[in-house]
């Protein structure tokens, strides 16, 4: 199967991508958590139903050498009561960052993952309004031209910026209620594209954040 990879969302034992054309397809998965090497913590690791695997490994910080235990979970939210080391980004995240998976990009998934490169053709809509609530106070934008609630309403597109009570038919939905900055469609694919995040995990955030994302993989891919 080859696409735009749109969205991805994470669930026990693999990953759901959401392509353009209302396609869906998933992937099998363990989720990495990095403990601090805690001997009463790693013989409680191997009594969890949601571990697979737990392996030592040492990463490079600013202290210097740390000693760390490698989980691998079913669970991407798996609870722990030990200092997680790589919390951010979250562990679902560089599950599929490992295998080379990143939003907005084109991807060919046949039994192994391949990136092919960045997507070029997304379909696009935005809608912009005015209170008090009225047609004429609706502005509809689909693929950059101006358009009516109407033709909204039955055009498919990949990604839309739209307010809950906006009918739309897409695949992946912002609410502008949740935008922390007003940076519109394009915007905010630029950033789920460096940021390497979905556009739910970006909606919410600051180019504070997105900046100290691209740095946290930089310093994950020095330890790998």
């Amino acid at each position: 199967m080859r696409g735009t990879l749109l969205d991805i969302v994470p669930e026990w034992g693999r990953l759901k991508l959401v392509l353009d054309k209302g396609r869906t397809t998933y992937l099998k998965t363990t989720y990495p958590f990095y403990l601090a090497d805690d001997g009463w913590i790693s013989s409680s690791l191997y009594s969890n139903p949601d571990v697979l695997k737990v392996e030592r490994e040492t990463w490079n910080s600013f202290e210097g050498k740390v000693n760390l235990l490698r989980v691998d979970s079913l669970n991407p939210w798996m609870k722990i009561r030990a200092k997680v080391f790589n919390s951010f980004p979250p562990s679902w995240a560089q599950a599929y960052v490992r295998m080379g998976l990143s939003p907005f990009h084109e991807v060919e998934i046949s039994g192994s993952v391949a990136t092919i490169g960045e997507a070029v053709n997304i379909s696009v809509a935005e809608v912009e309004f005015q209170w008090p609530i009225s047609r004429r106070r609706v502005k509809v934008r689909i693929n950059n031209e101006d358009a009516t609630l109407d033709e909204l309403e039955k055009t498919k597109v990949d990604v839309a910026i739209a307010p809950k009570w906006i009918r739309v038919n897409s695949e992946v939905r912002i609410d502008p209620s949740n935008l922390r900055i007003k940076l519109g469609i394009k915007g905010l694919i630029e950033w789920s594209i460096i940021s390497k995040l979905p556009l739910r995990e970006v909606e919410s955030s600051s180019i504070g954040k997105i900046l100290t994302t691209n740095e946290a993989w930089t310093a994950i891919k020095g330890n790998s």
